[in-house]
Formats: C-alpha cells, sequence, structure tokens
C-alpha cells in the first residue's frame, strides 16, 4: 500500500494534484492540445516538407512523442493523425500556422483545448500504478522514454506519452477525469 504525502483536489477549475511516497500526479492547467491529421494521398515528403516550414518535427514513426525547440510535445498516433501539446496561449498559432502552410497538402489541425487534456503522472511508481488499469507493458525495455501508444486505462481511451524517466504525459477527454481520479 502506498502512503498518501499530500492530497489536494479543488473544483474543476482549480488544480488538482496528488503526491504519494513513490508518485505524483497533476493535471496540467496551462497546456493546450491540437490535433493534426492528413488526407490518405499526403506523401512522406509533404510531412517532412510541412514540417521544416514550420521548424518543428513530425514523428514520422508510429507511436513516437518528440519535444520541438519551443518545448512543444508532439506525439505521432497513427499514420495519418498527431496531438501536439504545448502552452495554451501557443497553440492557436499552431494551428493557425498548420493550416495555412498545409491547405495545398491536404493537412489540417483542430485546437482539442476544450476538449482534450494532460495528466503528468511522475515517479516511479508510475508502471505500477499503470499496470493496474491497462494491459501495455510499460517496461522501460518494451516503452522506452519518446514511446507513445493509445490504449484503455480502466475504461478510459488514453494517449500515453512517456517524456522522461518515470515521467509520463496522459491526454484523454476532458470528460473522463472525474473518473480516472
Amino acid at each position: 500500500m502506498v502512503e498518501a504525502l499530500a492530497l489536494e483536489r479543488q473544483d474543476r477549475h482549480g488544480d488538482m494534484s496528488l503526491a504519494l511516497s513513490n508518485l505524483s500526479i497533476s493535471l496540467l492547467r496551462n497546456t493546450g492540445i491540437a490535433m493534426i491529421q492528413k488526407a490518405q494521398p499526403v506523401t512522406k515528403d509533404q510531412v517532412i516538407a510541412l514540417s521544416d516550414e514550420m521548424n518543428f518535427t513530425l514523428p514520422m514513426e508510429n507511436c513516437r512523442v518528440v519535444t520541438d525547440e519551443q518545448g512543444a510535445e508532439i506525439c505521432s498516433i497513427s499514420p495519418t493523425t498527431w496531438f501536439v501539446q504545448s502552452d495554451f496561449d501557443k497553440i492557436s498559432s499552431y494551428t493557425q500556422q498548420v493550416n495555412n502552410l498545409g491547405h495545398g497538402r491536404s493537412i489540417i489541425a483542430t485546437d482539442m483545448s476544450d476538449q482534450i487534456i494532460c495528466l503528468e503522472v511522475f515517479g516511479v511508481g508510475a508502471i505500477e500504478l499503470f499496470s493496474k488499469g491497462c494491459s501495455l507493458d510499460f517496461r522501460k525495455s518494451m516503452f522506452p522514454v519518446g514511446s507513445s501508444a493509445r490504449s484503455l486505462l480502466g475504461q478510459a481511451n488514453v494517449i500515453f506519452n512517456h517524456i522522461a524517466v518515470d515521467k509520463y504525459h496522459l491526454l484523454l477527454d476532458v470528460s473522463l477525469l472525474d473518473y480516472l481520479w
């Protein structure tokens, strides 16, 4: 059994965090999320050209997460879909830039900040926590830093991004926060 050192929970508009002896979980409040999608006829070269023009990398390999020079996390969840996580005030410029530059390439971006939230899970207890409600193998050899996967946690659809050693960002529908919390 894990001992709770502190538990803070306020209303839906306040901060939410949980600190345990080997784990901390917090809602990243000032995070914006954008979804980038491409049409099937878009080539790898067109995606690379868009990345070059925008000065960030859209991972071409499935189930990868990268961090750009400005600190935005970009995860590839399918061959045609990426999620960009950044400061809330930067997401609208990302989506506008993708839509301006990607229009001729059939690549579009949508601001999902009102629909998707991010939980940060940090600590050596993260893998144990995830294993209680998810069938993915989170051992470091199977899910190394830089990995991304979509799976169920409990009955909730979640995107797991392995950001750093013992640090994960979970993207989920805002309506599932109370269920998972």
